[in-house]
């Protein structure tokens, strides 16, 4: 009797384990919607219940640059960027923008914590200059292991640091990788043309926000600078305003402005948005992005444009 006990008991064990390692084997990964391919293993799930992928497939899939240093049991994941795709930017009293641009991220075989080494650099819209370097040290809920001859991580913290939301799918048992705030939300604008100097801006999602609210609007002039120039006051658009704006987006808005400033004709202008959002995961965060408007020559026709924020 008690053979045939331990003989059922290692029998449900059994099943359990091929049950959890057939969850395991299901999870896929996507990155911006396209499937990652893996090179040799596949994600698993360790015993803290932790999802670790293949750290090389998917920082690849990503745009990442992967680099292993054996002798500190280590591996470096980085990205260049550039002024207008950097994970961070800052538009500088002198009228210089600062921003990233590269970002490593050091990460050790049995360690959770890891290190962000930033480059910083200005750009005054001709020469950029880099001018300084930082780290940050960060910590995940795993430690990186290696597994079958390749390196696993948790890949969420990874891919926060360089700009990405990471989601998960319960459906389909999907991790999705997405663009972050640069790529789930953006502007729609049109200038009126009434003389006053009006101009409507309004956010919309096409991905992963379901809130927005706009905290502020900074005008800048690129062709002739301003004395205006700066943070201009908001107010909300009239029913009239917000409906010629959603036409302009094609979508409806989560959130809508109007901005008084004297703009001319002729000239170009670079407008600053700064807003309070909500993920669909339920993240809460302050975000900000940027865009261009290039208003006609007298005799000429203004019209509206949608812009994706950066």
């Amino acid at each position: 009797m008690r053979r045939l006990a331990a003989r059922l008991c290692l029998l449900l064990l059994s099943l359990a384990l091929l049950a959890f390692s057939a969850a395991a084997a299901s999870i896929k990964v996507t990155v911006r919607g396209v499937p990652v391919v893996w090179s040799g293993a596949a994600p698993y799930v360790n015993a803290q219940n932790m999802t670790l992928t293949p750290v090389r497939d998917v920082a690849e899939a990503m745009g990442l640059t992967v680099r292993w240093v054996q002798n500190q049991q280590m591996v470096e994941l980085s990205r260049t960027y550039t002024p207008d795709t950097s994970v961070y930017q800052a538009e500088l009293q002198s009228g210089q923008k600062e921003f990233i641009a590269s970002r490593t991220v050091s990460l050790w075989i049995g360690r959770t914590t890891f290190t962000v080494t930033n480059q910083y650099a200005l750009y005054d819209g001709r020469t950029i200059v880099n001018t300084r370097t930082g780290q940050t040290t960060g910590t995940a809920n795993t430690a990186p292991v290696v597994r079958d001859g390749q390196t696993f991580v948790a890949i969420r913290p990874v891919a926060e640091q360089f700009g990405f939301d990471v989601l998960w799918d319960q459906s389909s048992q999907t991790v999705r990788i997405v663009n972050g705030l640069a790529s789930d939300w953006s502007y729609a604008w049109t200038v009126t043309q009434d003389g006053s100097g009006g101009l409507l801006v309004g956010v919309h999602s096409p991905v992963n926000l379901v809130d927005a609210a706009i905290t502020g609007v900074t005008v800048k002039s690129t062709t002739s600078p301003s004395s205006s120039d700066g943070s201009r006051f908001i107010r909300p658009t009239t029913a009239q305003e917000l409906a010629s704006l959603q036409t302009a987006a094609g979508t409806t808005l989560l959130d809508a402005v109007r901005v008084d400033y004297p703009f001319a004709a002729g000239e170009s202008y670079t407008i600053t948005v700064s807003l309070q959002v909500t993920k669909t995961n339920g993240a809460s965060s302050a975000a900000s992005g940027s865009f261009q408007i290039n208003l006609p020559a007298p005799g000429e026709t203004a019209g509206s444009n949608t812009a994706a924020a950066s």
